[in-house]
């Protein structure tokens, strides 16, 4: 009787395994960057045209018509022109405005229109 040729069972049951957990590590990293673009952070280069959502200021509008004065009370590096400069790139995502210090995070929100970040 000739000895037969090819893979052994224990190979192949080896690669399927490997496959398999191959597919769930991929589909748990798949899920997180998912998250991680949908969800909303602090711009860390210039907020452009932010929109105030909560404030307690009335004086504040939330209509993203603010002036650049009104801007410069609340926010760190926020402009109120719409869109990025061309040493500039917009960064994908959500983003919120960085409060100056002093001010509670909770009451005053202001989202972006654009994050952008150096590098045209």
């Amino acid at each position: 009787m000739a000895k037969a040729q090819g893979l052994s069972v224990n190979t192949i049951i080896l690669v399927a395994l490997g496959l398999l957990v191959l597919v769930i590590v991929g589909a748990l990293t798949g899920r997180k960057l998912l998250e991680f673009g949908l969800t909303t952070t602090i711009c860390q280069g210039t907020c452009t045209h932010p929109n105030f959502k909560i404030t307690d200021d009335p004086s504040l509008k939330t209509d993203g018509s603010l002036t650049q004065s009104a801007i410069d009370k609340y926010l760190d590096n926020a402009r109120a022109a719409p869109g990025c400069s061309d040493l500039e790139r917009s960064a994908p995502g959500n983003y919120i405005a960085k409060l100056k210090s002093g001010f509670n995070p909770s009451k005053y929100v202001a989202s972006c229109e654009d994050c952008c970040v150096a590098g045209g």
